[in-house]
């Protein structure tokens, strides 16, 4: 939450002070706000008013103020996030890489997340690899510089891996790039032989492309503070 413009205590506070001149009569905070036939009203028509140096009355309406403005310096910075200070407004900036670890939950889980060095193959990003069960495993890019889009990279065949040196083409572009292997791996086993299993049959049709592509954009809305602008699918066989 970002607050924004002059805050006053809730607890009543006794501030005195002077009008303009510096030579006025001061008053309680509390008396100007007394019903007129009260018994505090009668207090406050009896009380001994002081005067007081227009200097002095500045300096403590300072003092005043300067414990609240703290609170709101205090309220800025959210947790899980960095700020910073641009023309007097509060900018919200990427979270750190490897904190995305923390994301993992019944969905899916982390297994790995950290920074890549801008290279010939692409710009500095983060790059993270998860898990989904039974046996889904994928990979998102999130470079640096992101221009909003977030790109799913199909695989070919029979698949069985995840296709990153495609990947690197919407990365190079600014996009977050996203592959899975679709439930197997076919290094284990060649061709079409994970179709003995019912499972990653499931997994390999429609599963793992609905579940990755879910578990990107969670990774994705964690990691950068603004939302994604446009998602897509790129692949063929």
């Amino acid at each position: 939450m970002v607050l924004a413009g002059p805050i006053m205590a809730t607890q009543p506070t006794v501030f005195t002070f002077a009008h303009e001149g510096g030579g006025e009569e001061a008053s309680d905070v509390r008396c100007r706000h007394t019903p007129e036939r009260s018994p505090a009203s009668e207090k406050c028509r009896s009380k001994k008013v002081t005067r007081l140096p227009k200097h002095l009355v500045e300096s403590r309406s300072s003092q005043n103020r300067i414990p609240l403005l703290a609170v709101v310096v205090s309220l800025v910075a959210l947790p899980g996030s960095a700020a910073a200070q641009t023309g007097g407004r509060t900018i919200q900036t990427m979270a750190s890489c490897t904190s995305l670890s923390s994301l993992t939950n019944f969905q899916f889980s982390v297994v790995e997340a950290r920074m890549e060095p801008a290279s010939e193959d692409g710009p500095e990003h983060c790059r993270v690899y998860g898990r989904i069960l039974p046996d889904i495993r994928f990979a998102v890019y999130l470079p640096s510089d992101w221009n909003g889009r977030l790109v799913m990279r199909g695989n070919g065949g029979w698949a069985g891996l995840i296709p990153e040196g495609q990947m690197r083409f919407a990365l190079r572009d600014g996009s977050v790039s996203v592959g899975t292997d679709t439930g197997h791996d076919s290094r284990r086993g060649p061709r079409g032989s994970f179709t003995l299993d019912r499972q990653k049959v499931i997994d390999f049709a429609y599963r793992s492309v609905h579940l990755t592509v879910e578990a990107a954009k969670q990774i994705t809305a964690a990691y950068y503070p603004s939302p994604i602008q446009h998602s897509y699918f790129v692949g063929c066989s």
